[in-house]
């Protein structure tokens, strides 16, 4: 899956998707923490980032793909919700990027994705009210 395009941006709908300049990380959505057990969930490590929603938009509030990439995975289980792109370095090594709790998901298995394009959405209000608000963010994460 050879691709010509290697520039990379935030998954959000920012002015600038190639500054961390104004990006915002929930209370507990830092990489690295320790995540305490739940009902139906054990402790784990928090291997990605919590992305706050950038803009008052409820409505479509657009989740994009970090860079060119092919869609490998799709789950669509509420607010566990999840794709995950695999994208091919210049030197042909793959990263897969992954992104969480996200809705209106607008892609298919084996698609070829642009950074330009979205590829799903914020979960809107009702969608919060149903699974709960601590889902509005889009968790982001980089795999090797």
């Amino acid at each position: 899956m050879a691709q010509n395009n290697n520039e990379w941006y935030l998954p959000i709908n920012m002015s600038n998707r190639q500054s961390l300049e104004n990006v915002q990380l929930t209370s507990i959505g830092h990489y690295g923490l320790m995540r305490k057990s739940r009902p139906g969930i054990p402790a784990h490590l928090h291997t990605g980032i919590d992305l706050k929603r950038p803009n008052p938009n409820y409505l479509f509030e657009p989740v994009f793909p970090a860079a060119v990439g092919k869609v490998v995975s799709l789950r669509t289980d509420g607010p566990y919700s999840q794709v995950i792109i695999q994208h091919t370095l210049p030197d042909d090594t793959s990263l897969w990027t992954v992104y969480e709790h996200i809705a209106g998901i607008r892609v298919k298995l084996h698609e070829l994705v642009h950074p330009h394009r979205p590829i799903a959405r914020f979960m809107n209000k009702d969608e919060l009210d149903l699974h709960g608000w601590q889902f509005d963010h889009v968790h982001f994460e980089i795999m090797k």
